[in-house]
């Protein structure tokens, strides 16, 4: 037999004296019994003890979870406890908003075609947003486990093509040193200039390799110094093309001057004139070494509304469309390039020192043996 009405009242007080949400389902029905305030106050919908009663838990809960369906009908045809984790709340809209609760549904009284069972919940959100928490933090532990990995991985790869790249240049200055050591006295004055001129060209290029590892250092440690001032942006890419010119003297550098009226009037630009010099240099550099010995590099300077382009174009293999950013990383290397010497540092120096002087750079080209063209922008 069912309960009576006194022993139902004795079981609501009993109930809602409890800590713990309770609340007695009829099965096969589905029909609340009875339910203590603490279950009621958990529901996604407000009801008291006396509006549930008799209520069926699809018009309680509009989506009850597949696992607590399970329970109840496993509870009632097989007279088995089951643990279910259910997660009622008024905002299902916000992970953080919403309460988990652990419970037990317990067969506490049987007739052949009817089943009382209790479901007993205990509030567990605290364990259950720690446990949500911990795994977030591993996942990203493991992110930045990868990260760091990836990192030590450009690190080695780095060193071994930094101490090739310095390598390079100290065997050719040893080995034109060693040559005219033994050689000075049969010399012919042409001869030994090539090979000082070797020597001065091996020992600049050791200097830069040296001074981009310097400055990426800087970088890092946001310890990168400027000498802001105002300059004449004409004038000053001449001096550079003239000290470029003596050092290459087998490259023709085309200055496009004249076009943008440049030697009719003083055009100032305020930036590092030492600095703007290193990232021309850079770039010239490039067009050198990636064009072939009779291709054109040309210099162009335009004068725009608001600013003032400088562009640098080479005959040379031009870059991928995939690559025009890349090239910009630091230690990147374009795949399958020449690789005529290099950390991968100039342009990633370049764009860092344009930033930092309120300029721009970039890359253009239409593919692979197109050519390509850098530009530096300055607004005046």
């Amino acid at each position: 037999m069912f309960p009576t009405q006194l022993e139902m009242h004795h079981l609501e007080k009993v109930l809602n004296e409890s800590p713990l949400a309770l609340t007695v389902i009829e099965m096969p029905s589905m029909r609340y019994i009875v339910a203590n305030k603490k279950y009621c106050s958990i529901l996604p919908h407000p009801f008291s003890p006396e509006e549930l009663a008799g209520k069926t838990v699809y018009e309680v809960l509009p989506s009850p979870t597949p696992l607590a369906i399970e329970g109840l009908k496993r509870a009632h045809f097989e007279n088995e406890c089951t643990r279910v984790v259910a997660t009622p709340s008024r905002n299902l809209n916000a992970l953080r908003n919403v309460t988990y609760w652990s419970g037990a549904l317990v067969p506490i009284h049987r007739e052949p075609q009817r089943t009382l069972i209790a479901a007993i919940l205990t509030e567990v959100t605290e364990q259950v947003q720690a446990k949500q928490d911990a795994e977030e933090k591993s996942e990203e532990l493991a992110q930045a486990l990868e990260a760091l990995q990836e990192e030590r991985r450009k690190r080695d790869e780095f060193i071994a093509m930094a101490v090739h790249e310095l390598r390079t240049p100290l065997t050719a200055l040893k080995a034109s040193t060693q040559f005219l050591l033994r050689s000075a006295p049969g010399l012919n004055q042409d001869a030994v200039a090539a090979k000082l001129a070797n020597i001065d060209r091996q020992s600049s290029r050791l200097s830069r390799l040296i001074n981009d590892l310097l400055d990426t250092v800087r970088i890092s440690a946001e310890n990168i110094e400027l000498n802001m001032r105002e300059v004449d942006i004409a004038e000053l890419l001449n001096e550079i093309i003239d000290r470029f010119e003596a050092v290459y003297q087998e490259k023709r550098i085309y200055r496009c001057f004249e076009e943008a009226g440049f030697e009719k009037q003083s055009i100032r630009v305020i930036l590092d004139p030492a600095r703007f010099e290193q990232v021309a240099s850079h770039l010239l550099l490039n067009a050198v070494q990636h064009g072939s010995p009779e291709s054109e590099i040309r210099v162009t300077l335009a004068n725009e509304k608001d600013a003032v382009r400088v562009s640098i174009f080479n005959q040379g293999r031009g870059i991928k469309k995939s690559d025009l950013e890349r090239i910009f990383e630091r230690f990147y290397q374009v795949e399958n390039s020449d690789r005529s010497g290099g950390l991968g540092l100039g342009l990633f120096l370049a764009r860092d020192l344009m930033s930092r002087m309120n300029g721009q750079i970039w890359a253009e080209s239409e593919g692979l043996g197109e050519g390509s063209t850098f530009i530096l922008r300055f607004s005046t």
